[in-house]
């Protein structure tokens, strides 16, 4: 099932996302050297609900829900408009072969202020090719060379 796939995944992800969620940038080489993902219980909640309820939207295909969602966290939790949290949720899409909402949480990076770069678009690619779309993914490949992110 396409949600219950989601779902776990965002379990997981919130638990390697959460550890940085409140750290400013100098600060998070040193911590995250040698650290463990949290557990479930262990990671704020905040970033859990927030998460949950935006893939939830994402893969019920509502993503203007999902937008409206994050428009109202992202007042109270600066993390939202970050890179590592937009990294998550694409890479929880690409898990689940929903190309679509990849694509979502690209075009919501980019409203944010913030460039996707080679990660970004490893993820959006690899989230087509699972899908089995060569045509999106090259769409997405020309997207990238567009923007400038050279491919390695």
């Amino acid at each position: 099932c396409k949600r219950s796939k989601f779902l776990w995944d965002t379990q997981r992800i919130c638990a390697m996302v959460g550890r940085n969620a409140g750290q400013s940038n100098s600060n998070k080489q040193t911590k995250n050297a040698g650290l463990k993902p949290l557990s479930h219980e262990e990671f704020p909640p905040w970033l859990h609900d927030c998460m949950d309820t935006t893939v939830k939207f994402l893969a019920a295909n509502d993503m203007a829900a999902a937008d409206k969602w994050l428009d109202e966290w992202a007042q109270k939790r600066k993390f939202l408009s970050s890179k590592a949290f937009f990294h998550a949720l694409i890479h929880t899409c690409t898990k689940a072969g929903d190309p679509a909402a990849a694509g979502w949480c690209i075009r919501r990076m980019l409203r944010c202020g913030l460039r996707p770069n080679k990660v970004t678009f490893n993820s959006m690619i690899n989230a087509c090719a699972k899908a089995g779309n060569a045509r999106l993914a090259h769409d997405w490949w020309e997207e990238m060379v567009g923007m400038g992110v050279v491919p390695n």
